[in-house]
């Protein structure tokens, strides 16, 4: 969940908007709600890219709080420092990277049905995040 926050640099993504349901089997993580992306902001000049700070750090050698300091290296560091397996972070990103394109593809067709401005907003969603995924190709 983390990830996709930076991902969609949802400045609000703290602890208190995940959510856990019970299951026969245990539980599970529930669909994230409350998702607000900076990348409409930045687009109309309200807020520059590197004044975006995450609720939650990302740990590296240091906690990175501030986007643009987050980097795909710092992904299997905080995996680790959180009791994650780094080989399967590595496994996760790979899996959002294959498919978050054509969701946000998806998303903006959907947002583009309902008015202008939800389809600007989506667009400067989909553009912003798929440059933060150019991050992990480069």
């Amino acid at each position: 969940a983390q990830l996709l926050y930076w991902l969609f640099a949802a400045i609000d993504g703290h602890a208190k908007n995940f959510s856990l349901a019970l299951t026969p089997k245990g539980y599970r993580l529930t669909p994230l709600y409350d998702v607000l992306s900076a990348y409409g902001f930045a687009q109309v000049g309200n807020l520059h890219p590197k004044k975006i700070k995450m609720a939650m750090a990302v740990n590296g050698k240091n906690r990175h709080y501030h986007w643009h300091t987050i980097f795909p290296r710092h992904w299997r560091t905080h995996a680790k420092s959180v009791g994650y397996d780094p080989d399967r972070m590595d496994s996760t990103i790979e899996n959002i990277t294959a498919k978050l394109e054509a969701c946000l593809d998806i998303a903006s067709e959907e947002a583009a049905s309902i008015s202008i401005r939800a389809e600007q907003s989506a667009e400067a969603i989909r553009k912003g995040t798929l440059k933060a995924l150019e991050r992990f190709t480069v």
